[in-house]
């Protein structure tokens, strides 16, 4: 129980990390130190569990650009835009899409779905606050991240069908993520300064330390067991950010309200 705890709790200090990183990185610099950082963790797993199934890496590498390429800038630029407590939420809703994914390939509505619907309907709703100015770019961009991760979940199960080795599957998908962030830093005229960019590089740390004890817990629980719990870390996002950055971190009543609406919705999802 304590490591299923410590899983979102990683996952939302490296939400606290990111937001606090912007305040000196620019959105790529922060992706690709995060990226780096995190593909250091896991390179070392890609030599050792190595396997050569061409269209197992074809996949896995589709996957990584989509979850950890378009779906990590689209939430990195969510955070900087709207803060990472309704980033951190609307992301939280890749369960959902996921239900209405499934509903497209012929599954049934339940009635849970509808009341889930409607509770992350009205948490997002809530979220979209004008008389805050609220971002409504950076909404679109929180609810495209979990599009993204839902979209790279299909390819990763296409894919585990023909090699189950999902710890394999992820450290694929961080390298071929860091190949593309380091190709555009090619390309990049912006100077990258570790020094300045500590933040990102703890919160990289933090993400690939959450998604390996991810995997762990995945090994010894049924994912009904392990997703419900996962699905609270906007809750520990809420609480940090307090903790952490509240002179730079947007707290309302619709914010808290919004969050919670969203992630009970997405726990009746998962449950």
């Amino acid at each position: 129980m304590i490591i299923l705890l410590l899983i979102p709790a990683l996952f939302s200090l490296h939400q606290i990390l990111v937001r606090k990183g912007f305040e000196r990185e620019d959105l790529l610099t922060g992706n690709f130190i995060s990226i780096a950082t995190t593909a250091l963790i896991f390179t070392p797993i890609l030599i050792l569990r190595f396997h050569l199934n061409a269209n197992f890496l074809l996949l896995m590498i589709f996957a990584g650009i989509l979850n950890f390429v378009l779906a990590r800038v689209c939430f990195y630029a969510s955070i900087k835009r709207v803060g990472a407590n309704v980033a951190s939420a609307l992301s939280a809703t890749r369960i959902y899409f996921a239900e209405i994914f499934g509903i497209l390939i012929g599954e049934k509505v339940t009635f849970k779905l509808f009341l889930a619907s409607t509770l992350i309907f009205i948490g997002i709703l809530l979220l979209l606050n004008p008389k805050k100015n609220r971002d409504i770019l950076g909404v679109i961009l929180g609810l495209l991240t979990a599009i993204f991760v839902v979209l790279s979940s299909v390819v990763i199960k296409i894919g585990l069908q023909m090699y189950d080795d999902p710890i394999l599957a992820s450290s694929v998908g961080y390298l071929s993520a860091f190949m593309v962030f380091l190709a555009s830093r090619i390309f990049s005229s912006s100077d990258l300064n570790i020094s300045e960019g500590k933040f990102f590089v703890l919160a990289g740390l933090f993400v690939g330390i959450g998604h390996l004890l991810r995997y762990y817990a995945l090994s010894i629980y049924p994912v009904s067991v392990v997703e419900p719990i996962l699905s609270v870390y906007p809750l520990f996002t809420l609480i940090f950010s307090y903790i952490f950055i509240r002179n730079i971190e947007f707290f309302d009543r619709r914010i808290i309200l919004g969050s919670v609406l969203i992630v009970v919705g997405v726990y009746e999802c998962s449950t």
